[in-house]
């Protein structure tokens, strides 16, 4: 285009910041940014919107708050779109009073919110566990003629099974069809989820199954949920067989899946297996986490095995997955249960020494069996 003699003009470079925010490529965005004020053009809303869409994204909300911000004295005043972005950055950071405050904000500068936003806060009360005031909100949402829609009543739901309000969650269910609003897969992982950890495994089984007749396929994270409540009410054979659909379907496990494999090989005293799985997981690219440590880390201590504990704590450390308080906590416990105290205390001051702070379950663990052997004075 420069080279036919054609200067772009802001329309052109709004188009490009777009494409290049969509395709993660932020730091391109950014000089074309730079380029743009080099070049005198003036800033539009819609360019700076893509471009603090794009760094909320990546996580980077300080930056998108600095162009937020700076779009005023740019004599820009951001739009819905903007505002919402915003929004669901700082929720998704669970800064929620900064959220909240733009959002009362809205209004006073004629920017009417919309689903959207509703949704991004909901959400974000939702994940912090302040249901009242999520509720409060989704309850207002009609009273200003702005309507919920699949992402709010999702938000709703999942805030719901996560207080284990399973009856309210499954009324908000039952009310979407009446509102027109069709559920998803992220409705129904919701409640699969809440029914699972809550042990009702039949009601989980239903809606996971009655998916494919409402025409919803059940994603990584659907089949992830039920394949954790089958393996931990000792449904094996059923969690494979979901597995092995999953796989037919194009699916491939993530770290999750088999972590939660990991966990019910362990319930189940197959550690051999579950360590075969470890070796297979890491093999086919998967870094394993904390939860996976943790998980093989209790299932030795479970059987008596200190040593392998003690030894998959070392590699955790050695593969750059720092253990956390679960960590210390489980092998404190397992080391007290074989009355290996001295062990269990150099576990306890390596804790400390590494700047974790030990909680009421490091103390009692370690009290509990000091005061069973007659150490009281220790």
């Amino acid at each position: 285009m420069l080279q036919k003699g054609h200067k772009p003009d802001t329309f052109t470079f709004t188009i490009l910041m777009d494409r290049l925010c969509r395709e993660g490529k932020l730091q391109d965005a950014q000089n074309l940014l730079v380029e743009m004020f080099k070049e005198g053009y003036k800033l539009n809303v819609v360019t700076c919107s893509s471009l603090i869409d794009g760094l909320c994204k990546e996580g980077k909300l300080d930056e998108a708050m600095k162009l937020f911000y700076e779009m005023a004295n740019q004599k820009l005043c951001p739009d819905v779109v903007t505002y919402s972005v915003v929004i669901d950055g700082l929720c998704k950071e669970s800064k929620l009073e900064e959220a909240r405050k733009l959002l009362f904000e809205m209004p006073k500068k004629n920017i009417c919110p919309n689903v959207v936003t509703y949704s991004a806060v909901i959400d974000g009360l939702c994940k912090v566990g302040k249901l009242d005031e999520a509720m409060k909100l989704f309850r207002e949402m009609p009273y200003k003629s702005i309507y919920p829609n699949v992402v709010t009543y999702s938000a709703v739901i999942d805030g719901l099974c996560k207080e284990g309000m399973l009856e309210e969650a499954m009324m908000l269910f039952y009310e979407m069809p009446r509102k027109k609003i069709c559920p998803n897969s992220v409705t129904y992982s919701a409640l699969i989820n809440g029914f699972c950890k809550a042990g009702r495994l039949d009601e989980a089984r239903k809606l996971f199954y009655e998916m494919p007749n409402k025409n919803i396929c059940p994603d990584i994270v659907t089949c992830n949920a039920f394949i954790d409540g089958l393996c931990k009410e000792g449904q094996w054979q059923e969690a494979t067989k979901v597995l092995r659909e999953m796989l037919n379907k194009g699916y491939s496990p993530n770290l999750t899946t088999y972590n939660v494999f990991m966990d019910g090989l362990c319930r189940k005293g197959e550690l051999q297996k579950a360590l075969r799985l470890l070796d297979f997981m890491v093999h086919t690219g998967h870094q394993a986490n904390e939860i996976t440590y943790n998980t093989l880390i209790n299932g030795f201590c479970k059987v008596g095995d200190l040593e392998k504990a003690k030894e998959l704590f070392q590699e955790m450390s050695e593969k750059g997955c720092s253990p956390n308080l679960v960590s210390y906590n489980t092998l404190i416990d397992g080391l007290c249960k074989q009355n290996r105290i001295s062990e269990a205390q150099q576990i306890l001051y390596e804790m400390i020494k590494q700047g974790l702070c030990p909680n009421v379950v490091t103390y009692s663990t370690l009290m509990d069996k000091l005061c069973n052997l007659g150490y009281l004075n220790r």
